[in-house]
């Protein structure tokens, strides 16, 4: 991981922690992610948002089972890391 991206990986982590679950993984809300950002005090730009989403679609892939889903999003998360970390 880009050491650029380093922090959205930490948002993650702070996020998926508390996860509901049932049958299955429930996404990260973006009920939660806004609660989270103002309980910090954080404004993030839009990629970073977009690329904490992407973190939690892989998650969720990966979780379901849904090998081509994952595969999938870790690719496109890994072209979007560096992106932005050469941006």
């Amino acid at each position: 991981m880009p050491l650029e991206t380093a922090h959205i990986w930490r948002w993650f982590l702070d996020l998926n922690a508390p996860r509901g679950a049932t049958f299955s993984v429930n996404p990260i809300t973006w009920a939660d992610t806004a609660a989270y950002f103002g309980l910090k005090r954080i404004r993030p730009d839009p990629w970073e948002v977009d690329l904490l989403r992407s973190l939690d679609d892989a998650y969720l892939a990966i979780q379901n089972g849904e090998t081509d889903g994952a595969v999938a999003s870790a690719k496109a998360l890994r072209g979007q890391m560096k992106t932005e970390s050469h941006t």
